[in-house]
């Protein structure tokens, strides 16, 4: 006999929305979708609403319903999951809609899929990343009125599916051994209930899979040092929302420089994700001490060594009309200029810049060996800009320069890659030297649709060293450039991807790799490449990831991409899709957090041994830790 594994049973259930993250009221989902997740909708930091609701219909009772022509998807279960059936009733509304049952689902890119589609068509599909493998079809006559009762067995190697109660396919296939269950729909659909089952058998296996699982992962994991407090510090009783470590303290020792979240954000943007409350600027010690604390109308605070004295000043915009630089003894001004003026591709022509994300990036222009300059970009609506405008510490405006497309988006990056002490800025796949003159542009990417190019990098990561930029580029993918000519050594697409770093991710394997994040519609899926630029692999530690940082965390050349996003993400892992440190860290008041949140976690070398240390900030108090002996 067959046991329940998961179900949708909507029965008696009340008409409405469902998975409203606004609504703190969590009674029907708890009730009617316990164990079951989005991995396609946003987090609800976003503040995107699902696109399912729960309506009735006349003869059926209360069904589930996608009302939007989006793609979505529910799953329930783990990883361990082998050989189950899953069953459902599917109406296909909308007049391009598709709607069916998920199996050993690996990834929100990598899982089997039988569906109806209004296309005239019962299709079982493979999917690997953007390839579709048709396993099986044939011809249906679509009628969008009426139910069509779907099931698909997976038992080894077998993939049995039913419609309404007649087995119609019988494929063998043995790509995907285990996964997630659940249903999938492109466009306006209805299902009538799910229910996924499986043998005793089945039930038993899995735990045994689970316990065998857990077994390799703890032998993998005690090969490398967990983590240790290195360092607890107190925060002063003075309101604010967000903080970093920064080497603001007396004599350019380190400090918290904190702020409330509304600073982070233009006006614009702090209304729509902020809240609510007076911008403010503070900075404390690390023994709880408030040094100074303002209510200032100044947004994007920014902690960068001016002056060059080891101690390092606070930059902003203030009033939305200037830039200042603040002590950070006092909070003082010491230093003001006027904002450049929009160019013509961006606002007005004449207004000052209004960006809406932080403008700020430190370089080294002038040869010092520090990182006493910076560069402002003027990133609208997330959609990125055309004009960079570099200054030195002192507020004096260096050069203009103008990038064409795709545009820079959320980041820039510095890096000497010519050995001549000045750092060359990348601004979406157009690279300046130190006097803003233009070394070259990424030709094949002005054939992209997307408009803008998200993250990118820049650095010796070749296979012998040689200068490599790279960066995301929405739908139109991930680019590894010749740091020298521009020219487009490999791409890999994976959706829209969104976040990139670089590091040694391959252990067994010398050089650098990169670490590439998928955003929207597939938030979480990570891909690794090697020095090459050849993809490695893909996986999806959570639904709420774009990658994270490298951590320096054993000091012999290894790095390891640090993911803070969910509790179940929260470790440090490998390039091979494997979680090499699960961070345990029981002094911290919770695990995983995402945009302007607290215990956000930051990587940085606190006591100067050449390894990374992670720091996580909280309004009370913060916490750093690092590799155990």
């Amino acid at each position: 006999m067959n046991n329940i594994l998961a179900e949708i049973n909507l029965t008696d259930a009340p008409v409405g929305r469902i998975f409203d993250f606004a609504d703190p009221n969590k009674t029907i989902e708890d009730k009617y979708f316990q164990n079951w997740v989005l991995p396609l909708t946003p987090h609800k930091y976003w503040q995107r609403q699902s696109p399912y609701i729960l309506d009735n219909e006349e003869g059926v009772g209360t069904v589930l319903e996608c009302e939007r022509s989006v793609e979505a998807a529910m799953t329930s279960g783990d990883m361990d999951g082998s050989d189950y059936s899953v069953e459902t009733r599917v109406r296909v509304i909308g007049k391009q809609a598709k709607a069916g049952i998920l199996a050993r689902y690996q990834t929100s890119r990598h899982y089997y899929l039988l569906t109806v589609e209004c296309s005239e068509r019962l299709v079982l599909y493979r999917r690997d990343n953007n390839e579709w493998h048709v396993l099986a079809e044939r011809l249906l006559e679509v009628d969008r009125r009426r139910y069509y009762a779907l099931g698909l067995e997976v038992e080894g190697e077998h993939l049995r599916v039913s419609l309404d109660g007649v087995e119609v396919f019988d494929v063998t296939d043995e790509h995907y051994p285990t996964g997630l269950a659940g249903i999938h729909n492109q466009g306006r659909v209805r299902f009538d209930g799910v229910c996924i089952t499986g043998s005793e058998g089945e039930s038993e296996n899995r735990k045994g899979r689970r316990a065998a699982r857990q077994k390799r992962e703890a032998e993998f994991q005690a090969q490398y040092p967990q983590e240790k407090l290195l360092a607890r510090y107190l925060k002063p009783d003075w309101p604010h929302e967000v903080s970093h470590l920064r080497r603001v303290g007396p004599n350019g020792t380190w400090g918290f420089l904190m702020y409330n979240s509304d600073s982070v954000f233009s006006a614009e943007f702090a209304a729509r994700y902020g809240s609510g409350t007076v911008p403010r600027v503070g900075v404390s010690d690390t023994d709880g001490n408030l040094l100074w604390g303002r209510e200032i109308p100044i947004r994007f605070p920014y902690a960068i060594d001016v002056d060059g004295d080891g101690r390092q000043e606070i930059l902003g915009i203030l009033e939305d009309d200037r830039m200042v630089v603040l002590s950070s003894e006092n909070g003082e001004i010491i230093n003001e200029a006027p904002l450049p003026t929009s160019c013509p591709f961006q606002g007005h022509r004449g207004e000052v810049i209004a960006p809406d994300l932080f403008p700020w990036y430190p370089a080294d222009l002038s040869g010092k060996g520090r990182q006493q300059e910076f560069v402002i970009k003027d990133d609208r609506e997330s959609r990125g800009g055309r004009t960079l405008w570099a200054y030195d510490g002192s507020l004096n405006l260096l050069w203009t320069a103008q990038v064409g497309r795709p545009r820079y988006g959320h980041r820039l990056a510095m890096c000497d890659i010519d050995g001549d002490g000045r750092e060359e800025i990348l601004a979406g796949f157009h690279l300046f030297d130190a006097d803003g003159a233009l070394l070259w542009k990424c030709r094949e990417a002005e054939l992209n649709d997307d408009d803008h190019v998200d993250e990118v990098q820049l650095g010796l990561f070749g296979p012998n060293g040689e200068p490599r930029a790279c960066g995301t580029n929405g739908d139109d993918g991930f680019f590894v450039l010749d740091g020298v000519s521009g020219e487009v050594i490999a791409c890999h697409n994976a959706g829209h991807v969104q976040g990139c770093s670089a590091g040694n991710y391959l252990h067994d394997r010398p050089g650098m790799d990169y670490c590439v994040g998928t955003r929207w519609g597939n938030y979480g899926v990570l891909s690794v490449l090697d020095t090459e630029g050849q993809l490695v692999k893909m996986w999806q530690p959570d639904n709420v990831s774009q990658g994270g940082p490298a951590v320096r965390w054993t000091g012999d050349g290894r790095d390891f991409i640090f993911l803070s996003s969910s509790e179940e993400g929260f470790g440090l892992w490998d390039g091979y899709g494997k979680v090499c440190v699960r961070l345990d860290c029981p002094e911290l008041p919770s695990k995983g957090s995402y945009g302007i949140q607290k215990g956000r976690g930051d990587v940085m070398d606190v006591d100067d041994d050449g390894c990374d240390e992670l720091v996580f900030t909280y309004p009370e108090e913060a916490f750093v830790y690092k590799a155990s002996d």
